[in-house]
């Protein structure tokens, strides 16, 4: 599991692997935000927070340059499939 993560941070960390797993690229910020309904700044926030502790690394102000670098597993939400 995502050991160190706050749930927020989980969510969004999720989020990313499942999407690149189902469409073979990352997701922009924008569109994890819809998934998780959030902002932009709060999406942002997290991502930060996840390259800090070393789970992704991305070029900011970039469209899909999110890359994971700790692969963990992921827990699907059976409601939401996020």
């Amino acid at each position: 599991m995502t050991e160190g993560l706050t749930q927020k941070q989980a969510d969004v960390y999720n989020t990313i692997v499942k999407y690149k797993i189902e469409n073979g690229y990352s997701p922009t910020i924008y569109e994890i935000g819809e998934i998780l309904n959030k902002s932009v700044g709060a999406i942002q926030c997290s991502l930060n927070i996840l390259e800090r502790k070393g789970y992704i690394t991305f070029e900011k102000y970039k469209n899909r340059t999110i890359k994971v670098v700790k692969w963990q597993a992921v827990k699907i939400n059976a409601l939401t499939g996020y």
